[in-house]
């Protein structure tokens, strides 16, 4: 494995396929800069990495059966994704995705990156995770395969997702990304993976911010910022300006580029008829997954995005539930406990072609019954009794309207100005330790369109866990 490196280095990653293949201790001591033969316990570990390989093998198999249809499909830089994927040694031929073993994945990668210019020591590499139980409870330590050496002392074992537990615990996590590593624990992680080496803006961005960061406060919203910008980030993407000016209907856009209020967009939607609204709305419906950029992995993997993200809000076939058109399943991270379940969507910032491809659904199907949302409208708006007290809107079809109008004001906002915010300032000012600052493009993208009242935002932005230690 050609690293380039002359000591220890840290960084970042995630998982994904492993399998057996073994990597010389030669070359593993030249990248750590001393030669030696390997000792019973290095013997013993690397044992245990071709098991914890070839007990990924299956699971790999079982995943890209899934994988090529919805990477081929892909309207967010599908072909893209495919040649980095090819790049890591992925192959399609005949129908059929395949993948590389564990350790050949990892060459790939970082020789990829030398190709690409970029140093070790700002690369996001990955790491097997190892642990042990002690008197005080469990230890870890990240291992990059190929580059760090194994512990002096025998008695860890590979940590196991799903097995262990769903997840490292946030304050052991930390450690690891703070030495520049990203534990491999499941096969999504590939994305993130693919992700750094397809848009390594991203990925040195942070690496260097994570390297760099203090404690973080006790009671901070950080690990939700940090959980957002690793798994549900996608942009505007900024070579797709053009496209923007010529879909969007916000006439300031034309003026463009800069940066555009929400109330600039809303303003314009406001005024527009119906049939306007209706068929913008198909349009974007159409066009808005081919206007952003994925970075957070599980928005790179096309298949988690499509099938986990989608199938608990409108779909354009699925069943029409108004009162999830706002929302998607995400996973939100909480100091001490990993993983918690938050509501969240694809983009992060609450809209999706799929969402508005859901309220052309319900508005057609309102169309030949005007009644039969009314339940479903009545949990959106958080009031059963709607219809009967009457208000801004006394049809199902007028709430439907209304849903269009927000939603489009919104995707052309978060679409046309996060599109023209570096990825790099994205990290910086999310990934900060103390609060971010409000006052920050980003900040406000998220306020606008989440929402400043919502859980999520607030989950971003105010202290919420008081009993958090620093870590």
């Amino acid at each position: 494995m050609n690293l380039r490196v002359k000591k220890p280095v840290y960084a970042l990653m995630a998982v994904f396929l492993i399998t057996s293949i073994t990597v010389s201790h030669s070359q593993a001591a030249m990248c750590v800069g001393a030669l030696k033969e390997p000792t019973e316990v290095d013997r013993g570990y690397e044992a245990l990495v071709n098991e914890f390989a070839a007990a990924w093998k299956q699971q790999q198999s079982n995943a890209l059966s899934l994988e090529l249809d919805p990477i081929l499909k892909d309207p967010s830089e599908g072909p893209e994704k495919k040649k980095v994927l090819q790049k890591l040694g992925f192959t399609f031929k005949d129908g059929v995705m395949a993948g590389p073993e564990l350790r050949k994945l990892i060459e790939n990668y970082n020789t990829y990156l030398n190709e690409l210019g970029i140093p070790v020591k700002e690369r996001i590499l990955p790491a097997i995770t190892l642990v042990r139980d002690t008197p005080t409870g469990k230890e870890f330590q990240y291992v990059a395969l190929g580059v760090d050496p194994w512990p002096k002392e025998a008695g860890y074992r590979i940590y196991r997702f799903g097995v262990d537990a769903f997840n490292i615990p946030i304050k052991d996590m930390m450690k690891a990304h703070r030495a520049g590593r990203f534990p491999i624990l499941a096969y999504h992680d590939v994305s993130h993976f693919a992700s750094f080496a397809k848009n390594t803006g991203y990925m040195r961005a942070v690496r260097k911010t994570m390297g760099a960061l203090p404690k973080v406060p006790k009671g901070s919203s950080f690990y939700s910022r940090l959980f957002m910008m690793i798994e549900a980030l996608s942009l505007g993407n900024p070579k797709k300006i053009e496209v923007m000016k010529k879909t969007f209907l916000t006439p300031a856009i034309k003026n463009g580029p800069g940066w555009l209020r929400l109330q600039e967009f809303q303003s314009h939607y406001a005024s527009l008829k119906e049939e306007k609204i209706v068929k913008q709305t198909k349009l974007m419906a159409e066009k808005f997954d081919s206007l952003v950029i994925d970075f957070g992995a599980a928005n790179f993997r096309s298949y988690e995005r499509d099938n986990a993200f989608s199938s608990s809000a409108y779909t354009y076939g699925g069943k029409i539930n108004i009162a999830e058109s706002h929302v998607i399943r995400f996973l939100m991270a909480e100091p001490g406990v990993g993983f918690q379940p938050m509501i969240l969507r694809s983009n992060f910032a609450g809209i999706s072609g799929w969402n508005l491809g859901g309220l052309v659904k319900a508005y057609e199907k309102l169309a030949t019954d005007p009644n039969a949302l009314d339940e479903q409208i009545g949990t959106a708006l958080g009031n059963p009794s709607w219809k009967l007290e009457g208000g801004p809107h006394t049809t199902g079809k007028e709430v439907v309207l209304q849903l269009m109008r927000e939603e489009l004001s919104k995707a052309e906002f978060l679409l046309w100005n996060s599109s023209q915010i570096p990825v790099s300032e994205w990290v910086s000012t999310v990934l900060s330790a103390e609060a971010m600052n409000l006052n920050s493009k980003p900040a406000v993208i998220l306020r606008d369109v989440i929402g400043a009242n919502s859980q999520l935002y607030k989950k971003m932005t105010n202290d919420y866990n008081l009993n958090a230690d620093q870590q």
